[in-house]
C-alpha cells in the first residue's frame, strides 16, 4: 500500500500510521487517494468535492447543492469562498468563516448534538 511518499510493508501497518494522524490528514490522504490526487495545490484541488467529502466522511447529510452553496439539514449552509475557505450560515445568519473542512464539519457535528440532541 503507498500513500504519499510513503511505502507500507502492510495494509495493518499503513492503517496504523493512518490512525495516529490527525482526522485532517486523514481526510486529505483518503480523498487524494479516492481521486488518485498527488498534491492538493489549485491547479488540481477541488475545494467543493473535498467539502462533499469531508460531510458525508463527518456523517453530515447534504440536502441540495446549488454552485458554490451547499445546504444541510437543520438549516446550515455552507458557501465555497476559495480553496480553504468556507463560510457557514445558519438560518440565514453567518456564523463564522472556517479555513478548513475538518474544523467545519467537527463545528457543526458539535453543534447538532448541542442544538438538536
Amino acid at each position: 500500500i503507498t500513500y504519499p511518499q510513503r511505502q507500507w510493508a502492510s495494509k495493518s501497518e499503513a492503517n496504523l500510521y493512518l490512525a495516529i494522524l490527525s482526522p485532517l490528514h486523514r481526510l486529505r490522504y483518503l480523498y487524494s487517494d479516492a481521486f488518485h490526487l498527488i498534491t492538493m495545490d489549485t491547479s488540481t484541488f477541488d475545494p467543493k468535492a473535498f467539502l462533499l467529502f469531508g460531510l458525508k466522511h463527518y456523517g453530515l447529510e447534504v440536502i441540495a447543492e446549488k454552485g458554490r452553496h451547499i445546504q444541510l439539514k437543520h438549516e446550515y449552509e455552507v458557501e465555497i469562498e476559495g480553496p480553504n475557505l468556507y463560510k457557514l450560515i445558519h438560518q440565514g445568519m453567518v456564523v463564522a468563516p472556517f479555513g478548513g473542512v475538518e474544523e467545519l464539519c467537527e463545528f457543526v457535528v458539535q453543534d447538532i448534538q448541542l442544538n438538536y440532541g
